[in-house]
């Protein structure tokens, strides 16, 4: 039955990356793959009050490259890499809805401030870490795991204290492709400079 969702994704992706619902029933999981499109990118909604966990995975190692949690209602943008598939769990009594909608990346435009880095949010702590990327998606890093994300220059990253929100970061050129950011560090040293507790 997985089998057969799967692929009617693929076919809905190739007629035009049409958003589809789907169900998850309860502690359970789905994966999703698009070996036609190139430049993976899934839109997900979460269509319920339940949140859900969120991977992508190597299809042929089946080793766990990024992960983290979607809050119930929450909506976020995932990169999925080449030999790799998009996993959504369940993990609750209740079955859940999703939407989701496959889409190819365009070429990079010429225009630097339009340039897009991708790059991992580690998590190397053993505490969650919620962020707000504005536009983008609003990830909860799992303890010690990595998220793979492709920002576009200029981004913020923001993370809350209380009731208010701050920039962690923004997406600049003095992140390299590929580069690894350890976020618990990041974020200790932003909240003694602000002066946070």
């Amino acid at each position: 039955m997985k089998f057969l969702a799967t692929l009617a994704l693929v076919l809905f992706s190739i007629i035009g990356h049409t958003q589809t619902n789907l169900t998850i029933a309860c502690n359970q999981s789905i994966q999703l793959n698009y070996p036609a499109i190139e430049d993976l990118v899934i839109e997900i909604k979460n269509l319920s009050n339940k949140p859900l966990d969120i991977a992508t995975i190597q299809t042929v190692s089946g080793e766990h490259l990024s992960g983290f949690g979607l809050a119930s209602k929450g909506r976020a943008t995932i990169a999925v890499p080449s030999l790799a598939l998009l996993q959504i769990s369940n993990n609750t009594p209740a079955k859940a809805e999703i939407a989701i909608n496959p889409i190819s990346l365009p070429a990079p435009e010429e225009n630097p401030e339009d340039l897009h880095i991708g790059f991992t949010l580690r998590n190397e702590t053993a505490q969650s870490i919620p962020l707000i990327i504005p536009g983008v998606m609003n990830p909860n890093l799992s303890p010690f795991s990595n998220s793979g994300v492709r920002l576009k220059i200029g981004q913020q990253i923001n993370f809350r204290q209380g009731l208010k929100t701050y920039t962690l970061l923004t997406v600049s050129p003095a992140i390299e492709e590929g580069a690894s950011l350890e976020i618990g560090a990041l974020l200790k040293e932003k909240k003694i400079e602000l002066g946070l507790k």
